[in-house]
This record gives C-alpha cells, sequence and structure tokens, in this order.
C-alpha cells in the first residue's frame, strides 16, 4: 500500500512574492512616520518664522517711532514762547527741515483747543485748519503719543502720527505732531523680507489698515482689518489662526504692541503653506513605489534562480543509479528533519535579530533628524561624522557636504579654540554637563549666538567621539536686547516724570511762598502800622492803648511767622548764589530746634549754582538730617559742600546707629531715601548712601556744574 503523498506546496516564486509584499509593510509606516514628522516639523518652522516675521515688523515700527520722539522732544523745546510771528516763522522753517531730516510728511503745531499754528506742508501765514481730535493725544495726556488713522485737514489723504506735549510755565502750551501718511509705512513695510505668497499688514489702535503689502492685492488702507480675533487686544503674539483669505483657506500671526497699541500681522494661504509637504508627500511616495519594484523584482530574480538550482539537483539525482540493497530507515528521514527544522529556526531568529537592528538604527536616525537642536558628533581629528537636518536648518550647510570635513567651519575662531580645549579635557573625564554660549558661523560667514551642550564617548573601537548639541538662541538675544531697551525706556520715562513733577512741586511751592511774602505779610505790616497809628491817636486812654499795643505785637509776630514759612517753602531763592547761606542758615536752625548738632562747611565758589538746582540740593540735605534725626538717633551731623573740577558734591555724615539700607528701602523711611535720588536725578547728579548698624549713615550728592535749570 503506498503513503499518502502530502499536498503540493504552492511555487516558490509565489511565496518569495507574498514575503516581499509583507515586508513593503514596515517601509510603509516608516515613510508614514517620517512624513508626518516632516509635517510637524514644517507647520513648527512655518509658525516660528511667521513669529519672526511679525516682530520685525513690530521692532521695525517701534524703532521708527522712537527715532521720531527723541527729535521731536529736542525739537519740542525750540517752540518759541508767545505768538511773535518773527519767531514762529522761523520754527516753521526749522521744523520743515526736521521734517525732511525724519523723512515725516508734515510737521504741525497745535493749540490745546486745536487750531494750528504751525504746518511746514503749507507756507506760513496761510490759513490753517483744525486738527482732528485724534492727532491731539498728547495735548490731553501731557505725554508722548501714537495717533491713529484719520484723513490729514490739508493733505486730505490718511495719515497717522507721533505728537508729544510742549509744557511752558508748568502747563501744556501746544501739542507738536510728526504726520505720516500711509505710503510711509508702506515703505517700512518693503525694508521686511517676506517669503513668496506671504502678506503683511500694520493696523492700528482700532485695528484699522495702516499699510498693507504682499498677497497679490493690496488691502485698501483705512478699512477695518477683517482677521482680528478674539482675546488679542493685549499686548505680545497671538495665533497662529485659521481665517479665509480671498475665499481661501489661510493662517494668520498677530503681534500688538506694548507702547503704541499698534499690531502687525501675517498672512499665509494655505496652498503656500503646504506645498513643501506635498512635495515631501510626493517625493516619498515615488521613493516608495521603487523600493517596492525594486523588491518584486529581486523575489522574481531569486525564484527563478532557485528553481534553475532544483532543476539541476533533479538532474544530478536522476544521472545516479540507486544501489540495491541500500535501504535508509525512517529515522533517519526523522533526524533530518529536526536538522532542518533547526537550521530554519536559526535562520528565522537571524533574521529578526536583523530587522531589530534595522529598526533600532531607523529609530535613531529618526531621533537624530528630528530633534530641535543641531547634533552634530567629532571624530579625534574633529571631523564631522554625523550632522542632522536641525544642524542643516542653523548652520546652513548640507549634510553630505559636511561629512568628513573639520567642524571649525561651524563657529567662530575664539569658539573652536575653547571647543578644541572642552574636547581635550572631555578625553580626559573633566566636562560639566552645563550649556556653553558659544559664537556659531553659518555657511554665508554670518555669526550668531548659540548655546552648546557637550560630551564625549569612547566606541567599541577604542576610538573617541565628541557630541555637540547646539541650539540657536539669536530670537532670545533678540527679545532680551527688547527687553533691555523697553526697561531703559520705562526709566527714561520715568525720570522725566519724576523730574517734571519735581520742578512743578517747587515752582508751586515758589509761587506760595512769594504770595505769603508779598501779600499776606506785606497785609499785616500795614495792619501792624494802623495799630500804631492808632495808639498815637487815642494816648490819652490807657486801656485802648495797651490793647493796640498787644495787637501791634500779635500782628508782628504773625508776619514774622509768615516770612518765616515762606522761607522754608522756598529756602534757596530764587537767584543764584544762595546755597551756601541757605545751608548755613539750615544748620542752624536745626541746632536750635532739633536738639541736634549740626555743622556745616564749605570749600569753593558756589555763586553759579542756578536757583533750581540749590533748592534740590537743599532739600537733599534737610531729608538727610531728618532721617538721621528720625530714624537714626544721632547727635552730631557734619553737612559738606565742595567744588572742584567742574563738579559739585555735597555730603551729610552723622554718628547715629547707622541703618540698612536694603532694609529701608521698602519701609517707610524709603519714601525719603528714593526723593533724595529722584532730586539728585534731576539735576543730573548721583546720590550715594552708605550706612551700617552702629556706624552712622553718610548721603553723597556729586553733580556737574553745568546743570540743567
Amino acid at each position: 500500500m503506498q503513503p499518502d503523498r502530502p499536498e503540493p506546496a504552492p511555487p516558490v516564486r509565489h511565496l518569495l512574492a507574498r514575503l516581499a509584499a509583507v515586508m513593503q509593510v514596515p517601509v510603509l509606516a516608516a515613510c508614514v512616520a517620517l512624513f508626518v514628522i516632516q509635517w510637524d516639523n514644517q507647520m513648527d518652522h512655518a509658525r516660528e518664522e511667521m513669529r519672526t516675521t511679525t516682530s520685525a515688523i513690530a521692532a521695525k515700527l517701534r524703532e521708527r517711532f522712537a527715532a521720531i520722539e527723541r527729535r521731536m522732544d529736542k525739537l519740542a523745546a525750540e517752540v518759541p514762547p508767545g505768538d511773535d510771528p518773527q519767531a514762529l516763522a522761523e520754527f516753521h522753517a526749522k521744523a520743515s527741515r526736521v521734517a525732511r531730516e525724519l523723512e515725516v510728511e508734515v510737521i504741525v503745531l497745535v493749540r490745546p483747543d486745536g487750531q494750528q499754528v504751525v504746518n511746514t506742508r503749507v507756507p506760513f501765514g496761510s490759513p490753517l485748519p483744525h486738527s482732528p481730535e485724534g492727532m491731539l493725544k498728547a495735548v490731553r495726556t501731557g505725554r508722548p503719543a501714537v495717533s491713529d488713522l484719520a484723513v490729514a485737514p490739508v493733505a486730505k489723504v490718511h495719515a497717522a502720527g507721533l505728537s508729544v506735549p510742549v509744557i511752558r510755565d508748568g502747563h501744556i502750551a501746544y501739542g507738536l505732531n510728526a504726520g505720516l501718511e500711509h505710503t510711509n509705512f508702506r515703505r517700512l513695510l518693503d525694508t521686511v523680507a517676506l517669503p513668496e505668497g506671504w502678506s503683511a499688514c500694520i493696523a492700528d489702535t482700532r485695528r484699522t489698515v495702516v499699510a498693507h503689502r504682499g498677497g497679490g492685492r493690496e488691502r485698501p488702507v483705512g478699512q477695518a482689518y477683517p482677521h482680528v480675533q478674539p482675546g488679542t487686544d493685549t499686548a505680545g503674539d497671538h495665533g497662529p489662526f485659521d481665517v479665509e483669505e480671498g475665499g481661501s483657506p489661510a493662517q494668520v500671526f498677530s503681534r500688538v504692541s506694548a507702547s503704541t497699541g499698534w499690531s502687525s500681522h501675517v498672512t499665509v494661504p494655505h496652498s503656500v503653506l503646504y506645498a513643501p509637504l506635498r512635495h515631501a508627500a510626493a517625493e516619498l511616495a515615488l521613493a516608495l513605489a521603487v523600493v517596492f519594484l525594486l523588491s518584486m523584482w529581486g523575489a522574481t530574480r531569486v525564484a527563478r534562480r532557485i528553481a534553475q538550482s532544483v532543476e539541476r539537483l533533479g538532474e544530478m539525482a536522476r544521472s545516479f543509479p540507486a544501489p540495491a540493497g541500500v535501504h535508509l530507515p525512517a529515522r533517519s528521514f526523522r533526524e533530518a528533519d529536526e536538522v532542518a527544522s533547526a537550521l530554519a529556526d536559526s535562520a528565522c531568529k537571524l533574521a529578526e535579530s536583523g530587522d531589530a537592528l534595522r529598526r533600532s538604527e531607523q529609530r535613531l536616525q529618526t531621533i537624530l533628524q528630528t530633534a530641535s537642536s543641531a547634533i552634530i558628533v567629532t571624530d579625534e581629528a574633529h571631523q564631522v561624522v554625523v550632522f542632522n537636518a536641525a544642524a542643516e536648518a542653523i548652520f546652513g550647510h548640507c549634510a553630505q557636504d559636511m561629512l568628513g570635513r573639520c567642524a571649525s567651519e561651524l563657529f567662530a575662531p575664539r569658539t573652536w579654540a575653547r571647543l578644541t580645549q572642552t574636547c581635550r579635557a572631555g578625553r580626559e573625564g573633566a566636562t560639566e554637563n552645563k550649556p556653553i554660549p558659544c559664537v556659531g558661523t553659518r555657511a554665508g560667514g554670518a555669526h550668531f549666538p548659540a548655546e552648546m551642550l557637550f560630551s564625549s564617548f569612547i566606541d567599541s573601537d577604542d576610538s573617541s567621539y565628541c557630541t555637540l548639541i547646539v541650539r540657536d538662541v539669536t530670537q532670545r538675544v533678540r527679545d532680551q536686547r527688547d527687553l533691555r531697551a523697553a526697561r531703559d525706556e520705562l526709566r527714561r520715562v520715568n525720570e522725566n516724570f519724576q523730574r517734571t513733577l519735581l520742578k512743578e512741586m517747587d515752582s508751586q511751592l515758589a509761587a506760595i511762598a512769594r504770595e505769603l511774602h508779598d501779600a499776606v505779610a506785606s497785609s499785616l505790616a500795614g495792619v501792624a502800622l494802623v495799630a500804631a497809628g492808632a495808639k498815637v491817636a487815642t494816648v490819652d486812654r490807657p486801656r485802648v492803648v495797651d490793647m493796640l499795643e498787644k495787637i501791634q505785637q500779635q500782628v508782628q509776630q504773625a508776619a514774622q511767622k509768615v516770612r518765616q514759612v515762606s522761607r522754608g517753602l522756598m529756602p534757596a531763592g530764587e537767584e543764584a548764589g544762595a546755597l551756601v547761606p541757605a545751608l548755613e542758615r539750615l544748620a542752624t536752625e536745626m541746632s536750635a530746634t532739633g536738639g541736634i548738632d549740626v555743622s556745616f562747611l564749605s570749600r569753593g565758589m558756589f555763586g553759579d549754582v542756578p536757583a533750581t538746582t540749590s533748592g534740590h540740593v537743599y532739600r537733599i540735605a534737610q531729608e538727610a538730617i531728618a532721617n538721621a534725626l528720625r530714624h537714626g538717633g544721632a547727635t552730631r551731623v557734619r553737612v559738606t559742600l565742595a567744588g572742584t573740577g567742574g563738579a559739585y558734591r555735597l555730603v551729610v555724615a552723622d554718628d547715629g546707629m547707622g541703618c540698612d539700607l536694603a532694609r529701608q528701602a521698602g519701609s517707610a523711611s524709603g519714601i525719603g531715601l528714593r526723593s533724595i535720588r529722584a532730586r539728585a536725578a534731576a539735576i543730573d547728579g548721583k546720590a550715594v548712601l552708605r550706612g551700617a548698624p552702629g556706624r552712622g549713615c553718610r548721603v553723597g550728592v556729586c553733580w556737574p556744574a553745568a546743570t540743567r535749570p
């Protein structure tokens, strides 16, 4: 009886074709994963570029307004007082020159009621209209302000501007406005690099379009910007948001200025935003198709060769006659099957190990190529062996071009010298795992600030390698520079405010002192004279004479007190050269009434010290003595005034219990210290306070001889 024959196996070429098809599944999954990663990277890059572009527009707009404000502040100081036609004509000519210098279309001098006094666009003496209310912000608020877009009354075109107040005798006399037409802002947008298909827009605080560029069509000036999103009124970056631009989907990114309230917007259509991704998808699909076709072709060739080999083996077997009487037992066949199965299992495990190794390598390459920081690996000769995609984007070099080249091309000379020392120390195990500031070099030779992490490792063949992780910090440096500029601007505004406040306060005190001295004291003196005359007229009535004598004495005492109050309100007087007598009088009065020994010593000539400066110095000395009496428990205070080498110096030193300046800066006494510093800044000087518990306090103020009044 013949044994059952097994069913015939499918042809080998079919098995290999199926195996080749199944092996494409991991390749397809890897391609899809790479496409998703590339999609995310492209979107992150596009958003970062949109944010960078809006920041560049906002920075140029801020610099433009800041330059105009600085020049307009200087011009405001030259506005003539009164309405002298000759002086106004000269100011008209000067303002015209400044307008050409600043590249603005017009400079207007306007009264608080809106009536224009000088307009550089028309000849001097011509009838002038009223300015719109939106251009009178500086007159209304008393500080520099940016006006929104409006129709200029003379040129009849859309214009915006920046205005500064002109302060005379403590009140706002005029507003000085620099007008910029919308074409001026359009030229500013032309200086910003925009990628193909992008559009940019500048809008004022009402989100009215001031200037527009790109996108295939110009957005009309003066219309409302259509893509304002809820919650984007606060200062800072907003977006990106999906919008409809011309009937097509797009993304918009906005930045609102903290100083002006104006906003800059960048719009990118989806067709432009996703174009690189479509190209990448097409290239990936083409590569996948080529790999699939090559795999099928290879499987077919392998199947053909296997078939040919089997055919040859069959022919060779048929050519040898079977020996008579030879019989192989079934056990031999079973052992052969077991050996074949073991060999097949080993082959499968080897194939699985190879697949796992390939997957690990793919994961490593994916991590390297998707990292946001540049990853560079160099060998002992400092030649590049790994250069990921982020390194290509940051340095501008192609990875294929950099492999095998020296890494010194990527860094500035000083950075490279430091890096070689770090590499040498790293091989010896003396490195610190913290960011190192460095300067990188792009492909075009431009330098940029960066941070770098360094590590070293030794391969299995005892070869030493260095890994450099580099991050571009250009935007961080730019943001820090903008923050410092904003802090400087805030400090300047605060100093101007304190100087103006002190000046106005001293002016009001001087006015009150003059009124007390000239009006009240004179009236009391007149009453005393009347009482003296009445006393003479009633000499025969003793009781009336006594009463008039008391009235005269009380009136004279009241007049003396009024004069003392007047002198206290304006201790340094209104004429130059009164500083030394005022400080001598302060020392005498404090010694007599304060229960403290105050001495005064002066060295130098002080006849040319202005009255305003003298008032500030007097108040500083008065506050320092009061602090020594109230908080220091001092019994002796020494006031020294010296003038040498074009500078003056006031020093107030006491022998009290001393003070902790850091603690006093946040307490009630810290108000006095801030007042001292503010008055020192008002005379272009600097206040230095030194003190320690148990060793007294010392207040020093130094100011230049040519201090502005």
